[in-house]
Protein backbone atom coordinates (compact mmCIF):
# COMPACT_ATOMS: atom_id res chain seq x y z
CA UNK A 1 0.00 0.00 0.00
CA UNK A 2 1.11 3.10 -0.70
CA UNK A 3 1.67 6.24 2.04
CA UNK A 4 3.51 8.79 0.55
CA UNK A 5 2.82 10.68 -2.61
CA UNK A 6 4.38 13.84 -4.70
CA UNK A 7 3.57 17.08 -3.71
CA UNK A 8 0.54 18.49 -6.00
CA UNK A 9 2.75 20.81 -7.30
CA UNK A 10 5.33 18.23 -8.25
CA UNK A 11 2.86 16.20 -10.14
CA UNK A 12 2.00 19.24 -11.91
CA UNK A 13 5.82 19.79 -12.84
CA UNK A 14 5.54 16.14 -14.15
CA UNK A 15 2.85 16.78 -16.31
CA UNK A 16 3.41 20.36 -17.97
CA UNK A 17 7.01 18.79 -18.67
CA UNK A 18 8.90 21.88 -16.56
CA UNK A 19 10.71 18.83 -14.58
CA UNK A 20 14.27 18.33 -15.27
CA UNK A 21 14.52 15.00 -16.85
CA UNK A 22 16.29 13.33 -13.98
CA UNK A 23 12.92 14.07 -11.75
CA UNK A 24 10.88 13.11 -13.94
CA UNK A 25 12.10 9.38 -13.86
CA UNK A 26 11.47 8.91 -10.27
CA UNK A 27 8.20 10.61 -10.26
CA UNK A 28 7.69 7.50 -13.26
CA UNK A 29 8.78 5.38 -11.31
CA UNK A 30 6.52 6.05 -8.43
CA UNK A 31 3.81 6.11 -11.06
CA UNK A 32 4.47 2.54 -11.98
CA UNK A 33 3.26 1.49 -8.19
CA UNK A 34 0.83 4.18 -7.82
CA UNK A 35 -2.77 4.08 -9.54
CA UNK A 36 -4.11 7.59 -6.80
CA UNK A 37 -1.22 9.14 -8.78
CA UNK A 38 -1.78 8.14 -12.30
CA UNK A 39 -5.20 8.87 -11.95
CA UNK A 40 -4.82 12.14 -10.88
CA UNK A 41 -1.97 12.47 -13.58
CA UNK A 42 -4.21 11.59 -16.53
CA UNK A 43 -6.99 14.36 -14.33
CA UNK A 44 -3.90 16.94 -14.68
CA UNK A 45 -3.48 16.12 -18.51
CA UNK A 46 -6.97 16.12 -19.55
CA UNK A 47 -7.49 19.44 -17.99
CA UNK A 48 -4.68 20.50 -19.98
CA UNK A 49 -5.84 19.54 -23.22
CA UNK A 50 -9.16 21.34 -22.28
CA UNK A 51 -7.07 24.34 -21.62
CA UNK A 52 -5.13 24.30 -25.24
CA UNK A 53 -8.44 23.63 -26.60
CA UNK A 54 -9.26 27.03 -25.67
CA UNK A 55 -6.32 28.75 -26.97
CA UNK A 56 -6.68 30.18 -30.66
CA UNK A 57 -4.54 28.36 -33.30
CA UNK A 58 -1.43 30.31 -34.55
CA UNK A 59 -0.25 29.48 -38.06
CA UNK A 60 3.10 27.02 -37.83
CA UNK A 61 5.95 28.07 -40.32
CA UNK A 62 9.31 27.15 -40.85
CA UNK A 63 8.66 23.46 -39.34
CA UNK A 64 11.57 21.06 -40.09
CA UNK A 65 10.82 17.13 -40.33
CA UNK A 66 13.17 15.35 -38.43
CA UNK A 67 15.40 12.69 -40.40
CA UNK A 68 13.95 9.40 -40.68
CA UNK A 69 16.69 7.87 -38.89
CA UNK A 70 15.14 9.27 -35.85
CA UNK A 71 11.60 8.62 -36.49
CA UNK A 72 12.16 5.14 -36.68
CA UNK A 73 14.39 4.14 -33.30
CA UNK A 74 12.09 3.28 -31.06
CA UNK A 75 11.85 2.91 -27.22
CA UNK A 76 15.59 2.73 -26.33
CA UNK A 77 16.51 -1.07 -25.36
CA UNK A 78 16.47 -2.55 -21.73
CA UNK A 79 20.23 -2.53 -19.91
CA UNK A 80 18.78 -3.10 -16.16
CA UNK A 81 16.28 -5.89 -16.51
CA UNK A 82 16.19 -6.37 -12.96
CA UNK A 83 14.60 -2.44 -12.60
CA UNK A 84 11.03 -1.17 -12.70
CA UNK A 85 10.13 0.67 -15.73
CA UNK A 86 11.57 3.22 -16.89
CA UNK A 87 14.74 2.87 -14.84
CA UNK A 88 15.05 -0.07 -16.85
CA UNK A 89 16.19 1.85 -19.92
CA UNK A 90 18.71 4.84 -18.14
CA UNK A 91 22.18 3.77 -18.14
CA UNK A 92 24.24 3.58 -15.21
CA UNK A 93 27.62 4.24 -13.93
CA UNK A 94 29.30 0.47 -13.79
CA UNK A 95 30.07 1.12 -10.05
CA UNK A 96 28.97 1.58 -6.77
CA UNK A 97 31.07 3.93 -4.29
CA UNK A 98 30.40 4.07 -1.07
CA UNK A 99 28.96 7.46 0.23
CA UNK A 100 28.79 6.69 4.15
CA UNK A 101 28.58 3.71 6.26
CA UNK A 102 26.44 1.23 4.97
CA UNK A 103 25.72 3.79 2.17
CA UNK A 104 26.30 2.75 -1.64
CA UNK A 105 25.55 5.14 -4.71
CA UNK A 106 24.94 4.57 -8.57
CA UNK A 107 24.78 7.36 -10.66
CA UNK A 108 22.56 7.59 -13.11
CA UNK A 109 23.36 8.95 -16.82
CA UNK A 110 20.51 11.79 -17.71
CA UNK A 111 21.16 14.82 -19.69
CA UNK A 112 19.92 18.05 -18.22
CA UNK A 113 20.21 19.91 -14.83
CA UNK A 114 20.26 18.06 -11.53
CA UNK A 115 21.27 14.29 -10.96
CA UNK A 116 20.26 11.26 -9.92
CA UNK A 117 21.05 7.33 -9.45
CA UNK A 118 20.52 4.51 -6.75
CA UNK A 119 21.10 4.75 -3.47
CA UNK A 120 21.27 1.13 -1.43
CA UNK A 121 21.52 1.12 1.93
CA UNK A 122 22.06 -1.67 5.25
CA UNK A 123 19.53 -2.06 7.87
CA UNK A 124 20.18 0.51 10.74
CA UNK A 125 22.51 2.25 8.11
CA UNK A 126 21.95 6.10 8.74
CA UNK A 127 22.60 8.93 5.99
CA UNK A 128 24.46 12.33 6.80
CA UNK A 129 22.49 14.77 7.42
CA UNK A 130 21.90 17.20 4.62
CA UNK A 131 19.89 20.26 3.44
CA UNK A 132 18.59 20.39 -0.03
CA UNK A 133 18.24 23.11 -2.06
CA UNK A 134 15.44 23.22 -4.78
CA UNK A 135 13.36 19.71 -5.35
CA UNK A 136 14.40 16.19 -4.34
CA UNK A 137 12.78 13.17 -4.58
CA UNK A 138 13.14 9.65 -3.74
CA UNK A 139 11.51 6.92 -4.78
CA UNK A 140 11.97 2.97 -2.92
CA UNK A 141 12.71 -0.33 -5.00
CA UNK A 142 13.33 -2.33 -2.18
CA UNK A 143 13.39 -2.31 1.64
CA UNK A 144 12.27 0.83 3.79
CA UNK A 145 13.78 3.68 5.19
CA UNK A 146 12.21 6.37 7.76
CA UNK A 147 12.76 9.85 8.10
CA UNK A 148 11.45 13.11 10.26
CA UNK A 149 8.31 12.60 7.87
CA UNK A 150 7.59 9.07 8.80
CA UNK A 151 8.53 5.15 7.31
CA UNK A 152 8.50 5.12 2.99
CA UNK A 153 8.25 1.23 1.86
CA UNK A 154 8.11 0.25 -2.04
CA UNK A 155 6.69 2.09 -3.91
CA UNK A 156 6.13 5.43 -1.98
CA UNK A 157 7.97 8.84 -3.11
CA UNK A 158 9.47 11.36 -0.30
CA UNK A 159 9.14 14.90 -1.80
CA UNK A 160 10.24 17.03 0.85
CA UNK A 161 10.09 20.62 1.25
CA UNK A 162 13.04 22.87 -0.12
CA UNK A 163 14.78 24.07 2.64
CA UNK A 164 18.49 25.89 3.09
CA UNK A 165 17.88 25.10 6.67
CA UNK A 166 16.17 22.08 7.40
CA UNK A 167 18.01 19.04 7.69
CA UNK A 168 17.07 15.78 6.71
CA UNK A 169 18.24 12.62 8.84
CA UNK A 170 17.23 8.97 6.96
CA UNK A 171 17.81 5.27 8.31
CA UNK A 172 17.09 2.16 6.79
CA UNK A 173 14.63 0.38 8.81
CA UNK A 174 13.66 -3.63 8.97
CA UNK A 175 15.84 -6.50 8.28
CA UNK A 176 16.09 -5.97 4.75
CA UNK A 177 18.44 -3.38 2.54
CA UNK A 178 16.65 -0.47 1.29
CA UNK A 179 17.04 0.33 -2.43
CA UNK A 180 15.79 3.64 -3.89
CA UNK A 181 16.46 6.09 -6.92
CA UNK A 182 17.12 9.50 -5.88
CA UNK A 183 17.20 12.52 -7.98
CA UNK A 184 17.40 16.12 -6.80
CA UNK A 185 18.25 19.59 -7.74
CA UNK A 186 21.45 20.40 -5.03
CA UNK A 187 21.99 18.80 -1.84
CA UNK A 188 24.68 19.76 1.03
CA UNK A 189 26.59 17.42 3.10
CA UNK A 190 27.62 18.24 6.48
CA UNK A 191 31.02 17.05 7.82
CA UNK A 192 34.08 15.47 5.88
CA UNK A 193 30.82 14.36 2.91
CA UNK A 194 30.16 17.92 2.55
CA UNK A 195 34.14 19.11 2.39
CA UNK A 196 34.46 16.18 -0.26
CA UNK A 197 30.98 17.55 -2.23
CA UNK A 198 32.74 21.22 -2.42
CA UNK A 199 35.85 19.86 -3.48
CA UNK A 200 34.56 17.88 -6.58
CA UNK A 201 31.74 20.04 -7.29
Amino acid sequence: MIRHHPDEATLLQYATGAMPEVLKIVTATHLTFCTVCRDALADLEMLGGILLEEIDPLPMCGVVRPPASFIDLGPPPIVNPDLPAPLNRIPLRTRWWPVSAGFWWRMMHVPGPGWGGLLWGRPGSKLPRHRHRGLELACVLAGSFIDSSGEYSVGDISDPEASEHAEVAIMVTGSEPCLCVLASEGMHLRGILGLMQRIVG
